[in-house]
């Protein structure tokens, strides 16, 4: 049997666990956070980065969404390893995948909860004195060192009315509707969906197993999305030999969003038809559920 052990960047105190996992101390149980193909020209055209501007490289993302595995699986191009792909000193199995509903989806998200104003700080509009600018009567200067004070500040004051640029105005402006607190609109992480399975250590070495979820949107659907898209993953504890373990993946309403560049909101096109996916990596999707709750083992979607 023949393998790869990818360290990646190891820090230095990366030997021991990397000789653990070389004499069987420790199973491995890390995944590939991007795949690896047969050949450079796999890749979408603007990975070379040949384009400039200002003197800079300039990389415009013309291949749009489809960036790694998804540009593959768009092209119909095999990785040589996938992204998500790792191995195991054991083997793992699924049952008893489910799915189950929660927050009801709607096309938007609902309004955000509007700002608190109550603690808005307000400031007096009064011209300070010029004298708050001018040098202390008893400072020492020093030679060459800046300070945040003028000679003279008297003669930067002025009467004249400040010219604002066309459109400004001092009227505060609605809150955009995607705003909100750190993430956005709160509402873009209510959980949407939960998916529910059992992995089972069929092996006979202790190891972790780590189970990717992706979704599918549906066909109908007026935007051009990836066929599979990484939404969430779990590992597990570490699993005996035919030790199980239960774990839940959850899908969020901006899992299933898609960013909407007229209404400037996270857009839901199609309420449903989606295809959910669960497996070890991008290419070993063997066992999925559609959103009517039908879940079972299912012919890859790539």
């Amino acid at each position: 049997m023949k393998a790869i052990l990818f360290a990646h960047l190891p820090g230095q105190e990366a030997g021991e666990p990397l000789t653990d996992i070389v004499f069987g101390r420790f199973s491995p149980s890390g995944h590939l956070p991007y795949s690896i193909p047969k050949k450079e020209n796999d890749y979408p055209e603007s990975v070379s980065l040949r384009g400039y501007a200002l003197g800079q490289v300039q990389d415009t993302f013309s291949e749009g969404l489809y960036i790694d595995y998804r540009w593959l699986n768009k092209a119909g191009i095999k990785a040589r390893y996938a992204f998500g792909h790792g191995l195991s000193y054991t083997n793992f199995s699924y049952s008893s995948l489910s799915l189950s509903k929660g927050m009801m989806l709607s096309t938007f998200p609902p309004a955000r909860i509007p700002k608190d104003t109550s603690s808005i700080p307000t400031y007096s509009n009064s011209t300070p004195s010029p004298q708050e600018a001018a040098f202390p009567t008893d400072l020492k200067r020093i030679n060459r060192y800046l300070y945040p004070y003028l000679d003279n500040p008297a003669q930067y004051v002025t009467t004249k009315k400040y010219n604002y640029p066309e459109g400004y105005s001092t009227t505060p402006k609605p809150d955009p509707r995607a705003g909100g607190g750190l993430g956005g609109n709160d509402a873009l992480w209510d959980i949407v969906y939960t998916l529910s399975l059992t992995i089972t250590n069929t092996g006979s070495f202790a190891a972790k197993s780590v189970v990717q979820l992706y979704i599918t949107h549906p066909s109908s659907s007026e935007f051009d999305t990836p066929v599979i898209q990484l939404r969430n993953f779990a590992k597990t504890k570490v699993l005996e030999a035919g030790e199980s373990e239960t774990v839940q993946l959850t899908l969020t309403r901006k899992d299933l969003s898609v960013w909407d560049t007229v209404a400037q909101d996270w857009k839901v096109p199609v309420l449903e038809g989606f295809r959910f996916w669960v497996g070890s990596a991008s290419d070993a999707l063997t066992w999925g559920c559609d959103d009517g709750g039908s879940c079972g083992e299912k012919a890859s979607p790539v």
